[in-house]
Formats: C-alpha cells, structure tokens, sequence
C-alpha cells in the first residue's frame, strides 16, 4: 500500500535556518566532491552575520522547529541533495 502524503508547512526562525543552510550547504558541496578551499563565501556570510542570534533563537518556542529543519536539511544534503 502506499505512503499516503499530506503537506505540511512550518516557520523557522531567520538566524538559525541561515547557519543550517550554511552548513547544509558545506555538506553538499563536499558530498559532490568540492575541496573545502572553493566554499563561496555567500554561502557562509548569512551565517556569520546572524550566529549571535542563533542562540536565542534556540531557547524560542519556535525550537522543536529548528530542530526539525536541522534533520531535514543535514539528511538531504547527506544525500546529495
């Protein structure tokens, strides 16, 4: 029997999802055979920027949600995805 899919959509709060992306991003890159040399610093700037925020934004109840995206965003780009 198929899986039965349903949409489902969250808010995520602006400084932790720009450091999960980067680092998300910093996966891919090295999963599709990039040499960490050649990382473009666009894809760390909005990270750098906002990691003061990052932890306030930890302790937010917006939390469980963070934490949810994290896992998504790590397994996709262990995935090459």
């Amino acid at each position: 029997m198929p899986v039965e899919i349903v949409p489902y959509q969250m808010s995520v709060p602006k400084e932790g999802k720009e450091l999960i992306d980067a680092i998300s991003g910093l996966i891919r890159h090295i999963v599709k055979g990039g040499q960490l040399t050649d990382i473009p610093l666009a894809l760390l700037l909005p990270a750098i920027t906002g990691i003061k925020g990052v932890l306030e934004e930890a302790k937010s109840q917006y939390n469980d949600e963070l934490s949810a995206y994290l896992i998504h965003k790590f397994w996709a780009a262990l995935k090459g995805e």
